[in-house]
């Protein structure tokens, strides 16, 4: 809970968590307050970026990825993210690599130029979608 006070139970969680039914619930809540650091990092990063503050984002990507390194999900949203900034050839890279392991993330990259949701130039995707 956070230490302000919320108008209602719900908005003042931090995190909220069950691992009641996890045969091994100890390491398993270890395992997803990591996933959720690694996360709120990221999200963090993400602000930064809407916000054009371009090195304190990538200072976030950064730190999300340390704390959870294998999670997909979020390299994928990183490496978008890092398009946008000084580091597009490490991104680029980044994604090239997601998008040839998991034909998924091909559907959402066409998904997401369609919509032009992303302020990315769609000529960086060539040959990689």
């Amino acid at each position: 809970m956070s230490k302000d006070a919320a108008p209602n139970y719900w908005s003042g969680k931090l995190v909220d968590l069950r691992v009641e039914d996890h045969p091994d619930p100890l390491p398993e809540l270890r395992r997803l307050l990591r996933y959720q650091r690694g996360y709120d990092w990221v999200s963090r990063g993400d602000d930064h970026l809407a916000a054009r503050r371009y090195a304190e984002a990538l200072t976030d990507y950064r730190r999300g990825l340390e704390i959870v390194p294998e999670v997909e999900e979020l390299r994928y949203w990183v490496g978008l993210g890092m398009l946008m900034t000084e580091e597009r050839d490490q991104g680029l890279q980044m994604l090239k690599e997601i998008l040839q392991n998991d034909p998924g993330w091909v559907q959402v990259t066409r998904g997401l130029l369609s919509i032009r949701s992303m302020p990315i130039d769609p000529s960086l995707f060539e040959g990689l979608i």
